[in-house]
């Protein structure tokens, strides 16, 4: 993924943060992903995109998680649970007000979709497959169109 000339505002994940994420969602990271993080200053990143561009016409205003957050979301928040067993990481969170998390799936290729999956697509702890929205369909050409904050 070619993400030269970009300036993040965030900041690439350590070592130790990496090993954290690949240990406790094993079934969600790849070798990929882990260089991404360990090379791109993502996390903390603000990146926001107007309607015009975001597929799902909302526009996105996302901070990107921390690995702590990743975690939490993954395995103890809705729709995080939910959605794990179709193989999506969390990475951003909604700045807009709805605190929606943002999701890819890394197994899907080198540059998986980024999707919004809104807190009422669960309801009792069953998924709305069909509330999944598709933002862009490339993780890299949503970076390139975002405006870094």
């Amino acid at each position: 993924m070619d993400l030269t000339g970009i300036e993040f505002r965030g900041r690439p994940l350590e070592v130790a943060e990496v090993e954290f994420l690949q240990s406790r969602l094993p079934d969600l990271m790849s070798p990929w992903l882990s260089l991404l993080l360990r090379n791109v200053p993502l996390t903390g990143s603000e990146l926001a995109i107007d309607d015009s561009v975001d597929l799902s016409g909302l526009g996105v205003d996302l901070r990107w998680m921390t690995p702590d957050e990743i975690v939490s979301e993954a395995t103890e928040a809705q729709p995080g649970v939910a959605v794990r067993p179709l193989g999506l990481l969390p990475i951003g969170i909604c700045l807009q007000g709805s605190g929606d998390p943002y999701f890819i799936r890394p197994a899907e290729s080198d540059d998986p979709a980024l999707l919004r999956v809104p807190h009422d697509a669960v309801h009792d702890g069953q998924l709305d497959s069909g509330a999944i929205d598709l933002v862009s369909p490339a993780i890299s050409e949503f970076l390139r169109a975002a405006k870094h904050r």
